[in-house]
């Protein structure tokens, strides 16, 4: 599973401003069911990572993270158990 879980299909990473000011990050993980789903703030000069929020995938591998206000720019993650996916924002992400 743990392969097959790396082929990460972040089949869809969709970024949506939602009207009640809510930015959502939406995507689906093959073989990923069921799983906690980490959105992470990298800060490269410390070489540290913190918690945004968390997740948890469906029984299909979809899930949905939810922030009051989008991210501001920056570098973050993406992460299901020891794999990940990196984000580099620059602030402009509303759809």
């Amino acid at each position: 599973m743990m392969r097959s879980l790396f082929l990460f299909v972040l089949a869809l990473i969709l970024f949506s401003s939602c009207d009640s000011g809510e930015f959502k990050i939406t995507g689906a993980i093959s073989d990923a069911a069921n799983l906690s789903v980490y959105f992470d703030k990298v800060n490269a000069i410390t070489n540290t990572n913190s918690v945004v929020t968390k997740s948890e995938t469906n029984g299909t591998g979809q899930f949905a993270i939810s922030l009051e206000e989008p991210p501001a720019k920056g570098t973050y993650r993406i992460r299901v158990g020891a794999k990940s996916i990196f984000l580099i924002l620059d602030g402009s992400e509303s759809q």
